[in-house]
């Protein structure tokens, strides 16, 4: 397995699915990082603007005190023994389609922070200084990363990236990576892209697989920062294909998560093939976020919780007409009375998406022919990485299963 390689793909029926360093800050109030190892991370935490500041947990954005949950349930840790039978569907659909989706953006985050990890290492740094490549002299260069993993079929993949200065912050980053195929015939996989023009930042990521089926991921983060580069306000794009069309396990699906600092707003459809059945669901979702993490130091995925909130669904398996249901998270119990769930009032006014066919593929711009001479030969510490860079994941245990909650809560 290549591990460098930012993406897994599961057997899913929706396989939508911190910065690695310290802050810098300037003297004109806009985020500034001055090396790679300070770029945002996509899976980053979201603080309160001011302007928002009324909308504590409590209070939904309606304006309607709740009976907020204080515990809620562990996003990465959940599986489908978290739930069981009359337990709520649509918040183990939430838990199922946000850790998805999350962990599609934690595989970027993995990936960068493999090559920030790699190139800040004392002894590449000699080994880029003895070649005459200063990563950030605004032009590409091209290196090759020495691997040690005997399980990979590419031990030598070549990857291309630039970084872009306005004045001593990074405006842009952008790197291209060939982790597949073999080091006589490298294959892209990867392609990463941040920009960051004063307090906005976009970061596009997108994965294919090597091996030539349709298994690809899209991802764009839209946001702003603040001057310590955490996001003030942040929304992910998830696309992904899965299997081959009209097999037994196929799926395309998309899905839109806007974070803030105390909820999530999902809207997203997944549609294929399991097994013998067709499938197509649709979901538009608001739900209590509770951020257990401290204000500083590592951020972990793992203390993300998930907590009351409302859906609104249409799924082929059984909710074939459209509803809006509640949760309260801490017992994940169904509400009799959808209408006094928190975010009830906003989920109930929105609309699910439209299915839609689902296409990726790396665009003129994106694309490299792994063709361009290394410059250097870097060294990669893989058990290093491995753990510095494990607190992007949004599965436990190495549990990258999708769970059936039609089996685990049953049609409620």
């Amino acid at each position: 397995m290549i591990k460098l390689v930012g993406f897994c793909f599961s057997l899913a029926m929706f396989a939508l699915l911190v910065s690695c360093g310290s802050k810098n800050t300037t003297t004109d109030n806009v985020p500034s990082a001055s090396t790679i190892d300070q770029l945002p991370a996509a899976t980053g935490r979201v603080v309160s603007n001011t302007a928002d500041a009324f909308w504590e947990v409590g209070f939904d954005n309606d304006g309607i005190m709740t009976k907020a949950a204080t515990t809620g349930l562990a996003i990465k840790a959940a599986t489908g023994a978290s739930f069981t039978t009359g337990k709520s569907r649509a918040m183990c659909e939430a838990v199922n389609l946000t850790k998805q989706l999350l962990d599609r953006a934690a595989g970027a985050d993995r990936t960068l922070c493999y090559i920030q990890k790699t190139l800040i290492r004392s002894v590449n740094q000699t080994t880029l200084s003895s070649a005459g490549v200063n990563i950030y002299d605004g032009n590409y260069h091209t290196l090759t990363l020495n691997m040690t993993d005997p399980n990979v079929t590419n031990a030598a993949p070549k990857f291309k990236m630039k970084v872009v200065k306005s004045g001593s912050g990074i405006s842009e980053f952008v790197m291209y990576g060939c982790f597949g195929g073999t080091a006589a015939a490298p294959i892209q996989t990867e392609y990463i892209r941040q920009a960051i023009t004063g307090s906005d930042i976009t970061i596009t990521s997108k994965n294919v697989d090597p091996s030539g089926s349709s298994n690809k991921g899209s991802m764009i983060v839209t946001g702003k920062l603040n001057t310590s580069l955490v996001f003030k306000e942040k929304t992910m794009v998830a696309e992904q294909t899965y299997g081959t069309a009209g097999a037994n396990n196929s799926n395309s699906s998309m899905g839109t998560l806007i974070q803030s600092a105390d909820d999530f707003v999902f809207s997203g459809f997944n549609q294929g093939r399991y097994g013998n059945m067709d499938y197509s669901n649709k979901v538009y979702m608001k739900y209590q976020l509770l951020d257990t993490n401290a204000t500083t130091g590592v951020y972990d995925l793992g203390k993300l919780y998930i907590g009351d909130g409302s859906a609104k669904v249409v799924m082929s398996s059984g909710i074939t007409n459209e509803r809006t249901v509640s949760w309260t998270g801490d017992d994940k119990a169904q509400l009799s009375d959808a209408a006094s769930g928190m975010y009830y009032a906003t989920v109930n006014a929105g609309a699910v998406p439209a299915l839609n066919t689902v296409s990726i593929s790396f665009t003129s711009d994106q694309t490299w022919d792994c063709s361009d001479t290394s410059e250097a030969t870097v060294a990669v510490d893989q058990a290093q990485l491995d753990s510095d860079c494990a607190v992007y994941s949004m599965y436990a245990n190495n549990n990258y299963s999708w769970f059936d909650c039609y089996t685990s809560c049953g049609n409620n």
